[in-house]
C-alpha cells in the first residue's frame, strides 16, 4: 500500500541520492557563480532509476546488458551534443546570457554463475542559470536474459525497483524543468532459442514524471502490469502542484516477484529497461537546430500512462 503523499518513505536512497547531486553540480555552480548576476534565476532537473533482480529459479544460458547516454546544451552562441554507450555530459557557458549543464550516466551487471542476479542504474541531471538556455539528458540501460523451462516448470524471479525525481526552477513566469523515469519489464516466448516468432507472455511498467510547468492534478506515478507480476511492497512520497513552491520531487520504491507455470518446453528471454530523462530551459534559445539534429528524442521517454498508482 502507498503512503500518504506528504509522508517522506525510503530514506535509505536519500543521503546517496544528495551526495550525486552536489557532486556533479559543484563544478558548475562554481563556474557559474563567478560570471552569473545574483539576480538571475535557475533551475535544476535530476532523474535516478536502478533495479535488481535476484532469485532465479533457473540460470539463464545467455545474458547481456546494454546502455546509452546522450546529453544537449543549447544557448544562442551554439550547442554541445554528445551520445555514448557510456556516461556523457555536456556544457554550454555564456556569461553575458545563459549557462546550462547536462550529464548522463548509466551502467549494468548481469551474471548468470551460481546464482544468478541483475542489476542496472541511470541518472539524468541538467541545470541552468541565465535568460536563454535549454538542457536535455537522457540515459537508459538494459537487462537481457534468456531461459529454458520444462513442460511443468515454474519460472520465477524477485525484483526490487526504485527511482527518485526532482525539478525546480526560480522564474514559474520564464523557466521551466521536468523530470521523467520509467521502468519495464517483458516477457518473451518461443519455441526456438533464436526466439523466431516469440510472443509477449507478460510485462510490468512502472513510471513517473514531474514537470514545473504543468498541473499534475494527481499522484505523478503511473503503472501496468500482468497478473503474473507480483508487488510485495510499495511505497510513494511526493510534493507537487502546491502554490507557491518552486520545486516538485518524488520517490518510488516497489519490490515484488514474478511467477508462472509452463505446460511445454519453452525459451523464454526476460528484458528488463529502464530510462530516465531531464529537460531545464529558460526561455527557448534562438538556435534550434541542434534540437532537430537531436531527433525526436528530446520528447517524453513514455507516453502511455494507462493506471495510476493509487495514493
Amino acid at each position: 500500500m502507498f503512503n500518504p503523499k506528504n509522508e517522506k518513505i525510503n530514506q535509505r536512497f536519500k543521503p546517496g541520492l544528495t551526495k550525486r547531486w552536489l557532486l556533479a553540480i559543484a563544478p558548475f555552480l562554481a563556474t557559474t557563480a563567478i560570471g552569473t548576476a545574483p539576480a538571475v534565476g535557475a533551475t535544476f532537473a535530476f532523474s535516478e532509476a536502478s533495479a535488481f533482480l535476484d532469485g532465479f529459479s533457473h540460470n539463464p544460458y545467455s545474458a547481456s546488458t546494454f546502455v546509452k547516454t546522450q546529453t544537449l546544451t543549447t544557448t544562442i552562441y551554439g550547442s554541445n551534443w554528445n551520445s555514448t554507450g557510456n556516461d556523457s555530459s555536456t556544457v554550454s557557458i555564456d556569461y553575458g546570457t545563459g549557462s546550462v549543464f547536462s550529464q548522463s550516466l548509466a551502467d549494468a551487471l548481469f551474471l548468470t554463475e551460481f546464482s544468478a542476479f541483475g542489476y542496472n542504474n541511470t541518472v539524468s541531471q541538467a541545470g541552468g542559470t541565465g535568460q536563454e538556455y535549454r538542457g536535455i539528458a537522457q540515459s537508459e540501460a538494459k537487462l537481457v536474459g534468456n531461459f529454458f523451462v520444462n513442460p511443468a516448470e515454474t519460472f520465477s524471479f524477485n525484483f526490487d525497483t526504485s527511482f527518485n525525481l526532482f525539478a525546480g526552477i526560480d522564474n514559474p513566469e520564464g523557466e521551466r524543468s521536468t523530470a521523467s523515469a520509467n521502468i519495464s519489464f517483458l516477457l518473451l516466448g518461443s519455441n526456438e532459442a533464436d526466439f523466431t516468432n516469440a510472443s509477449i507472455l507478460d510485462s510490468f511498467s512502472v513510471s513517473g514524471h514531474l514537470d514545473t510547468g504543468a498541473y499534475e492534478g494527481g499522484m505523478p506515478f503511473y503503472f501496468e502490469k500482468t497478473d503474473s507480476f507480483h508487488f510485495y511492497d510499495a511505497n510513494a512520497f511526493a510534493i507537487y502542484d502546491q502554490p507557491g513552491l518552486n520545486h516538485e520531487e518524488g520517490s518510488l520504491f516497489v519490490t515484488g516477484g514474478f511467477q508462472r507455470s509452463f505446460d511445454r518446453p519453452l525459451h523464454l528471454s526476460l528484458l528488463e529497461v529502464k530510462n530516465t530523462e531531464v529537460t531545464v530551459k529558460a526561455p527557448e534559445p534562438s538556435i534550434l537546430l541542434a534540437l532537430i539534429v537531436f531527433g525526436g528524442l528530446t520528447g517524453p521517454i513514455f507516453k502511455r500512462r494507462s493506471q495510476k498508482i493509487k495514493e
